[in-house]
């Protein structure tokens, strides 16, 4: 069995991909699930509502260009999105992008969104304006979820 850190890391290469998380974790020949698998699992459990319960940018709504202002400095590293796919996934490539004084500057890119999209940054982003800016779409971009996080 994995780590619990192992196992984050896979989630957001597939959860955060949009895809599903396929655990593939057995009963034993006792019939129940081996005790270092569940301790991996409650870790993983742990590590992802320790990350996930604070979103920084919770009640914040963009602006017309897709730009969060949170009021205050915020420190991140992992940015969720999602469409509204009832629409369809419209998003095809977009940059997430930090205002400073010099002007909007790109901390993390991605070829779609669909239904979530979870970018890890691989250093903490300090920023109090935010936005998506949306390279290529399918047609006009639907989010309904935009969070900032600071993983555990």
């Amino acid at each position: 069995m994995k780590t619990p850190r192992e196992l984050l890391s896979l989630y957001y290469q597939s959860v955060g991909r949009g895809a599903s998380f396929l655990l593939n974790v057995p009963p034993d020949r006792r019939g129940i699930l081996h005790e270092n698998d569940v301790a991996s699992l409650k870790g993983l459990g742990d590590l992802l509502r320790a990350t996930l319960t604070d979103n920084l940018a919770a009640g914040v709504k963009p602006s017309a260009d897709w730009e969060y202002d949170l009021g205050r400095e915020v420190t991140f590293n992992l940015v969720r999105l999602r469409e509204d796919l009832r629409l369809g996934q419209r998003i095809d490539a977009l940059v997430v992008e930090r205002r400073t004084t010099s002007g909007w500057e790109p901390f993390a890119e991605a070829t779609s969104i669909g239904s979530c999209r979870l970018i890890r940054t691989p250093d903490k982003i300090t920023a109090r304006r935010v936005r998506v800016r949306i390279v290529q779409a399918a047609a006009s971009p639907a989010l309904v979820d935009f969070g900032l996080f600071l993983e555990a």
